[in-house]
Parts: C-alpha cells; sequence; structure tokens
C-alpha cells in the first residue's frame, strides 16, 4: 500500500472511530456520575525507571488514593479503575474501558522522565491536542511507544507508529470534542499543584493515545520526575504521594462542582474527611492564590501586634468555622487592600500564608459568612477547627 493510500485508510479509519465514539449515549442522564481513574503502565510495562523506582507503581499508588478521596467527598459519584493491581492493560484497552463505562471523565496518571541527566522537575497535565513543540513530542512518544508492546498493535492501531512524527498528522485532523473540558480539568488539577508547592510546568496539548480514544473529557497527569533524585524521594514516599493525590482530588471537585452549576444540580458537598484538601485558584504574579493549601501541624501567625489561635473566641473543645479566602507566598498585612477590607487570621505553612476571616459556631452561620464572602472571593470555602486543630474544609 502506498504512503497516500496508507495514510486515507488511517484517517478514514480514525474518523469513522470518532463519530463512534462521540455518538450521544442515551440512558446518560439522571444517572452517577462516572470518573474513570487510569494508573498508567503496569504488568510487564514497568514505565519510565529511575532512582530505584519503577513508574507503574508510583501510578497504582496514587491512582488508588485519588479514587479514594473522591469517594469520600462525593457518594454521588461512582469511581472506576482501569488497573487497581500490577497488570498490564493496552492504551486502546484503557480508553475502550472508558467508553464502555460511559465515563464521564478520564483521568490517566503517569509520571516523567528525562532521558538525558538528572534535571527536570514538576508536575504537568496533558489533553489532546496537536502542539509543535520537541519537549512536548518526546513525551507524547514515550508515553504512545507502550503501543509498541501490545500484540497485533499494527492491526489494532491500523498502522500507527508511535515513532513517527507522519503519523500524528492524522491526529490534527480530528476535532477534539471534549477539548474545552478537558482544559478546565487539567487546570484545577495544576492549580492543586501548586497549593502543594509543586513546580507548574502548566496545561499541554499533545496526542497521546489514551486520550485521543476516550469519548469524554480526559486528562493525563505527569506527576513528576522519576529520573531527578530529589523528585524520586518524593514520588516514593507517603506523603509525596498523599500530597499529589489530594491534589487531582481537588481539582476534580473544583470540576465537578462546575459541572453540577452547568447542568443545573443544586447540592451541598459531602462532609470532608480530615485529610482531604481544599481546593485551589490560580496564583497570581504576585504569588496570590485565592484560595490555598491545607497541611497539618503548622501554628497560626497573627497581623503583628496581636496573636491569635485558631479557634479564638470559641471553647477549645468545641468547633470554630473560619473562612479562607487568600494564600500568598509574601505576608500581608490586615489593611493590605488585597484583602478588601476583611480582617484576616493569619497561618503560615509550608512557605505560604494563609488568610481566614470571621470565627462562628455553626455551620449554618458559616454557610451564611461563605455566601457574603464570596461575592469580593469566589473561591473562598470553611475551615472547620476542633480543639485547636484544622480539622477539615467544606466547599
Amino acid at each position: 500500500m502506498s504512503r497516500k493510500n496508507h495514510t486515507h485508510y488511517l484517517l478514514l479509519w480514525m474518523t469513522a472511530l470518532l463519530l463512534i465514539v462521540c455518538l450521544p449515549l442515551e440512558g446518560q442522564r439522571n444517572r452517577a456520575f462516572i470518573v474513570v481513574i487510569d494508573a498508567g503502565h503496569g504488568g510487564h510495562d514497568s514505565g519510565a525507571v529511575g532512582n530505584g523506582l519503577r513508574e507503574k507503581d508510583i501510578n497504582l499508588a496514587v491512582a488508588l488514593r485519588v479514587g479514594r478521596l473522591i469517594k469520600s467527598k462525593h457518594p454521588d459519584v461512582k469511581v472506576l479503575y482501569t488497573r487497581e493491581k500490577d497488570f498490564f492493560v493496552t492504551l486502546m484497552g484503557r480508553a475502550e474501558y472508558a467508553n464502555k463505562n460511559n465515563a464521564d471523565l478520564f483521568i490517566s496518571i503517569h509520571v516523567n522522565s528525562q532521558e538525558r541527566g538528572h534535571g527536570g522537575y514538576g508536575t504537568e497535565t496533558y489533553v489532546m491536542g496537536h502542539e509543535r513543540n520537541s519537549k512536548n513530542m518526546a513525551v507524547v512518544q514515550r508515553e504512545n511507544a507502550v503501543i509498541l508492546m501490545e500484540k497485533d498493535y499494527r492491526t489494532v492501531y491500523k498502522g500507527f507508529d508511535p515513532r513517527s512524527s507522519e503519523s500524528y498528522i492524522m491526529f490534527e485532523l480530528m476535532q477534539n470534542t471534549y477539548q474545552d473540558q478537558s482544559i478546565k480539568l487539567a487546570q484545577q488539577i495544576q492549580k492543586g499543584f501548586v497549593a502543594k508547592g509543586r513546580h507548574d510546568r502548566g496545561v499541554k496539548l499533545g496526542n497521546l493515545a489514551v486520550l485521543v480514544f476516550s469519548a469524554m473529557p480526559s486528562v493525563l497527569v505527569e506527576l513528576g520526575f522519576i529520573s531527578n533524585p530529589a523528585e524520586a524521594r518524593y514520588l516514593g514516599s507517603e506523603v509525596g504521594r498523599d500530597e499529589l493525590a489530594s491534589a487531582i482530588a481537588r481539582g476534580f471537585a473544583r470540576y465537578k462542582e462546575d459541572y453540577d452549576r452547568r447542568s443545573g444540580k443544586v447540592s451541598e458537598p459531602a462532609p470532608q474527611a480530615a485529610e482531604e484538601e481544599d481546593k485551589v485558584d490560580e496564583p497570581e504574579d504576585n504569588g496570590i492564590s485565592s484560595v490555598a493549601d491545607m497541611s497539618d501541624g503548622k501554628e497560626s501567625i497573627a497581623p503583628k501586634g496581636h496573636a491569635v489561635k485558631p479557634d479564638e473566641g470559641a471553647h477549645s473543645a468545641k468547633k470554630t468555622y473560619k473562612i479562607q479566602i487568600l494564600s500568598s507566598k509574601t505576608k500581608l498585612k490586615n489593611g493590605d487592600k488585597r484583602l478588601k477590607g476583611y480582617k484576616v487570621v493569619i497561618e503560615q505553612r509550608g512557605g505560604r500564608f494563609f488568610y481566614l476571616t470571621g470565627a462562628v459556631s455553626s455551620e449554618d452561620e458559616a454557610r451564611h459568612l461563605r455566601k457574603k464572602v464570596r461575592k469580593s472571593f469566589p473561591d473562598a470555602y470553611i475551615v472547620v477547627y476542633e480543639a485547636g486543630k484544622r480539622v477539615r474544609e467544606i466547599y
């Protein structure tokens, strides 16, 4: 078959596939929201390897954590996994599993690697799309290279060669119906990573096969660089995996909130578990975020000249509810114009400052106060203190 005929055949095949997977599915309304969490690689495919770690193990550990967090926060959401143990799943098989289950979201979890040297750090999230960037293409080709491990890959993927840049021309001609939603989810996930102090490598475009064949908003998250010794220590630690999972789950929560609003659903979030994390918003150039990260154990820091305890004004055995409005890399004083007239208590954790206003004794009062504060800070949320300790958030 000539190259011209082969290209034409491949284009027809991919167009037909796109039409099939994008057809409206009956009965999707009035059912549980379904998210498929995909732990990349597995079985004989270890993925990237470095510093005594295997990508497949990190992916699975974080994926399971993400699922548990989503389940605990969102009882109305059905969480499915492409794998819950160490076995191999084809790229097409992962996408087909999500399609077959009529998933509303697909989140694929991976770890990055730099072939030369030990550099590279931070997190990035991919959505389907073509970008002529050699670094992005290197990531795309590496992730798609799993295809070569599959039996009959030439037949299944109709001659698509993940090593050939020419093969990717076909993807440029495919319209991604779900790109806008995918980008929204990716942005929220990256915001979660930023709140954890992770370096933000941004939202990127890439024609990753597992995203191309998924008929729903889909993202592929690169948690960090296994080739970087410092990053590897973080990726291999329980704390690191917990933080990465909470960032992804938080991004999902923010996306789901917007999804429910657009769908006309009105519901309050489920009670939050103590270890679960809050939502974050895009940090500005001045280091200010409209909402921020929660972590344990650090003492509150009040504005100069006035020491304030987390649950000042309430009995230490009772719950106190406050509204968190901002986080910043540098400390703001009460009266700063960026606080928009609100008097705040300041907490410092992990190199960032967090600003809370109000101190009420009931959740109903807190929800009323949050509604008022959101007129100035749309992403403000409730923080619950018990016996002086920050225990959970209510979005």
